[in-house]
């Protein structure tokens, strides 16, 4: 029981980690493309989620990790609207639909990819 207690607090970390690096570089990236109140709506989050992970409350970062999610995927939409929805490739905002706190892996972890090797040095 305390392995899983601890499991779930190291999950909880990384996904607040986690949101806070992806949302932090959008806003260094794009932070002049968003709506004053949007950045500022994000920013607060970011503000709100590192209280929680120094406070050490895991319900309250998972409650902060999903506000801030919110906020962010709230500014994406206003911006994908604002170029028009035609190239969704050239988001500015990573795809965090498949982001999940709770499970405690990323995108592709467990894939298995097939590729061939062939050592440089063994052709002498």
């Amino acid at each position: 029981a305390e392995d899983k207690a601890k499991k779930e607090e190291v999950d909880t970390r990384n996904a607040a980690d986690s949101a806070i690096y992806q949302s932090e570089k959008a806003l260094k990236d794009t932070g002049d493309k968003l709506d004053s109140a949007d950045k500022a709506a994000i920013e607060a989050a970011i503000e709100k989620l590192k209280a929680s992970m120094t406070a050490n409350n895991l319900e309250e970062m998972k409650a902060d990790t999903e506000a801030l999610q919110q906020a962010f995927f709230k500014a994406s939409e206003k911006l994908y609207q604002q170029q028009g929805g035609a190239n969704p490739e050239n988001e500015p905002f990573p795809d965090m639909s498949g982001f999940n706190p709770g499970s405690g892996s990323g995108t592709g972890a467990g894939q298995a990819y097939d590729a061939e090797f062939k050592d440089a040095g063994s052709d002498k």
